[in-house]
């Protein structure tokens, strides 16, 4: 563990990672309903440590430090060794289909992932990673878009939205506990 990232890891809170971007927007869980995951989460006691990549990312996930108790955001504070450093020492990560999710695979740590255009069965499931641990809508069109580069929409909403907040906090806390 990188000596100046140290202090995440030195209360007894279990540490979630938090991998709420993606490179394509239809991927990416609706953020309002994200900051009500990460609130969710928090006043349970948990350490939420947030990974990104982008300037816009950073931006996001600095307010939600701000204003939420135990989230800290690394965006643009790491190197990807650092990184991966400190992924090893998570106790699970929360992810979209994206590059979190595949880090936090590496790095042999469980991932709660959520799903939205894509689907596992496209072949970009987490090494290692479970079926039973991918939060996904039950549509019959799923996969419209084998990257996430194109949407789909069941109704009138994306349907990665259609996976509500509580879901996710509770698919998250019945494999910590």
């Amino acid at each position: 563990m990188p000596k100046k990232f140290q202090s995440l890891f030195d209360n007894e809170n279990k540490k979630i990672g938090i991998s709420p971007f993606a490179q394509y927007s239809y991927k990416i869980y609706d953020l309002k309903k994200m900051e009500q995951v990460l609130k969710s989460l928090s006043s349970k006691g948990y350490s939420l440590i947030i990974f990104g990549g982008s300037e816009e990312e950073k931006v996001i996930a600095s307010k939600w430090q701000e204003e939420i108790p135990n989230v800290i955001s690394l965006i643009k504070q790491c190197t990807l060794s650092e990184e991966l450093a400190i992924i090893s020492n998570l106790d699970i990560m929360l992810s979209m289909d994206s590059s979190g999710m595949h880090l936090a695979s590496l790095e042999g740590i469980l991932v709660i992932s959520i799903w939205g255009p894509t689907h596992p069965f496209a072949g970009f499931l987490g090494y290692g990673q479970s079926l039973e641990d991918c939060l996904q809508i039950d549509n019959p069109v799923r996969p419209t878009s084998v990257y996430g580069n194109k949407p789909c929409v069941c109704g009138s909403e994306n349907c990665i939205d259609l996976i509500t907040p509580e879901e996710i906090v509770k698919a998250t806390e019945r494999k910590l506990n």
